[in-house]
């Protein structure tokens, strides 16, 4: 038998849920923004003597790969977060609605008594 305890606050839980979907709509339009400045030096970038372009755009492809899987992570944790939260809150509701008809069966009190 699993005795083990969760404890979870749920107003933090939703307090905490703006946050991460502003976090996440601010690195989604950074990242974006990030997408289109590359196309364009992609594009105006014509001649490269000393090799500067090729180092250069190597950093931002890797920087770009990185920002991509953070902007991920922050949607699946969010999602997550926005899913746990309903979740609970059903649970919650759930438990409360039991304990409620229980204990107006016990207030009744038992058949034959």
């Amino acid at each position: 038998m699993n005795t083990q305890q969760t404890n979870v606050d749920i107003a933090g839980m939703q307090r905490a849920l703006p946050a991460f979907e502003s976090a996440w709509s601010g690195i989604n339009r950074s990242s974006n923004t990030m997408h289109e400045q590359d196309a364009q030096l992609r594009s105006a970038w014509q001649t490269d003597a000393d090799g500067g372009a090729t180092t250069f755009f190597a950093a931002l492809d890797e920087w770009l790969r990185n920002c991509d899987i953070v902007k991920q992570q922050l949607q699946t944790v969010t999602e997550k977060l926005q899913q746990n939260t309903h979740a609970y809150q059903r649970a919650h509701m759930a438990a409360g609605e039991a304990s409620t008809n229980a204990q107006r069966s016990l207030n009744a009190g038992l058949p034959g008594f």
